[in-house]
């Protein structure tokens, strides 16, 4: 094997590593939230209240359902573990300000409705950021291990720094904002639509996000973010939109220590820097150590300090750590230097970069750069995964009779309807059938001997036994459904279905 194989095959393992490690964290998350139900603060239109005396009024594992219409958040400062939940509607009036709901049941027979994911709750705030997470001046603080805020657009807010969420996660919190946009948010400091410090191993999840048209007046338009002690960001399936800053348009993020940044699925769009030498149009990425992982990330139609700054796609600034991108485009992005991607090595420690099947069009005045300004080695790695191995005969495998969740919705009666495919069997009780379950449950637990609970199912798609009354719907609760392929004796078979995102 050559020596240049051998580095190939080591940067694809790195990456592999660095992948599966903020994945496993993604899951771990899911999995240590509990089957606990919660109660119901009511807060929005109809008369029903606000959402920062919601927010007060809100024990731990509680959840804040806020009416869709705008509505001022007061600046709330959330420093207990609850879901905050948009996109609820009145189909009545409420009967009294803040109203609260013992179950989940109670508040659906009320007759409230629920247009996730498609619709969203607008919240702003005259007197600062949107949202403050935690209070550093609380001698309890950190004060909160697990937050969910879910469909709300965070929009039309002046403040200092992050505009629409501000704050510290702390203490190994774990936070996920899930279909959460930030919209023409503008700050006189950094971070238009997000500004946080993420410390102590703490998780922050932005999934189906969006940052549209926010500005900064110094970093980061739409999001800045600083991971310490290792700590992880993921952001998968989310939108940088047409934003704006004096150095990273789109956002800037900082890694320490051992922290873990993941990009995933992602579009980095039309965003720019407003000086005429800044840089990161896109986005910037400040490594002190740690790594990041970019995979399937589109960066296009981006610009760095009106063609005067580096990297007008993605600036990478490298004081040690490792990057590795793959699966990627760069395309029609604008800068000084570096038109898709700058990278630079500042410090002492050796540092890497791993580009793997990864696309440059039309990026001005060239597709990369690497530049070596402190005294560390810099290794990169440019490669197309498309090789060619030898054909190699085998005996035919045995078909594997396995499961998978195609998609969910919510029906007029609040059950939900999962839509799903089958390989090698057709589902039958008694026989092999299926397990259906929520990601409050560990896999191990789906099945016999498993204390679960699950439904089994031996029927054709959709399966329809559960609704949104049946799921865990506190800041523990379930994001997933999950289903597995069972034995007649109703043990499952491991690794052979999937979850998929509850609405």
């Amino acid at each position: 094997m050559s020596s240049q194989q051998i580095e190939m095959k080591r940067w694809h393992h790195i990456g592999f590593i660095i992948l599966v490690g903020i994945l496993m964290a993604g899951i771990t998350l899911s999995l240590l939230w509990s089957s606990a139900f919660a109660g119901f603060h009511v807060g929005g239109a109809g008369n029903c209240g606000n959402f920062s005396e919601a927010v007060r009024l809100a024990e731990d594992e509680d959840i804040v359902a806020q009416m869709v219409p705008a509505r001022d958040s007061g600046s709330a400062v959330i420093t207990k573990n609850l879901r905050l939940s948009g996109s609820w509607v009145p189909s009545v009036n409420c009967d009294e300000n803040n109203q609260y709901f013992t179950a989940t049941s109670d508040y659906l027979a009320y007759g409230f409705q629920y247009g996730a994911p498609f619709s969203r709750t607008q919240l702003y705030s005259n007197s600062g950021p949107v949202l403050e997470l935690g209070d550093v001046s609380d001698p309890g603080f950190p004060n909160l291990d697990k937050l969910i805020v879910e469909h709300f657009i965070l929009t039309d807010t002046f403040a200092t720094d992050g505009a629409g969420i501000h704050g510290i996660i702390s203490g190994s919190a774990e936070v996920l904002l899930d279909n959460v946009w930030l919209q023409n948010n503008d700050v006189s400091n950094d971070g238009g639509g997000i500004h946080l410090e993420v410390r102590d191993s703490s998780n922050l999840l932005i999934d189906e996000g969006g940052f549209f048209s926010n500005t900064a007046d110094n970093h980061g338009g739409g999001l800045y973010v600083e991971l310490r002690e290792g700590s992880r960001l993921a952001i998968s399936n989310t939108n940088f939109f047409n934003n704006q800053a004096l150095f990273a348009g789109g956002f800037e993020i900082h890694i320490y220590d051992s922290s873990q940044l993941s990009i995933i699925n992602s579009q980095i769009q039309n965003n720019d820097t407003n000086s005429s030498n800044g840089d990161g149009g896109g986005g910037q990425i400040i490594l002190h150590g740690g790594s990041v992982v970019l995979d399937g990330v589109t960066i296009e139609q981006n610009e760095a300090g009106n063609s005067g700054g580096s990297g007008g796609g993605l600036f990478l600034q490298m004081d040690g750590g490792q990057a590795v991108i793959k699966n990627s485009r760069f395309s029609d992005n604008n800068a000084n230097s570096g038109g898709g991607l700058y990278v630079d090595s500042v410090g002492s420690d050796p540092t890497s970069v791993t580009i793997m099947n990864t696309h440059f069009e039309n990026n001005a005045p060239n597709a990369y750069q690497f530049t070596q300004s402190g005294s560390g080695a810099l290794t990169t790695l440019i490669q197309d995964e498309n090789i060619l191995l030898p054909a190699v005969v085998k005996a035919a495998a045995q078909p594997i009779e396995t499961a998978r969740i195609t998609n969910i919705t919510l029906d007029a009666s609040f059950n939900y309807i999962v839509a799903y495919e089958t390989d090698n069997f057709t589902p039958a009780v008694p026989g092999v059938h299926l397990h259906f379950f929520f990601d409050t449950v560990p896999p191990d637990q789906a099945g016999v001997p498993g204390s679960g609970p699950w439904i089994l199912y031996g029927g054709s798609s959709p399966f329809t036994q559960y609704s949104f009354d049946d799921r865990p719907f506190g800041p523990y609760g379930a994001e997933k459904m999950c289903v597995l392929v069972a034995n007649p004796d109703h043990s499952v078979r491991q690794g052979t279905g999937n979850c998929f995102k509850l609405p």
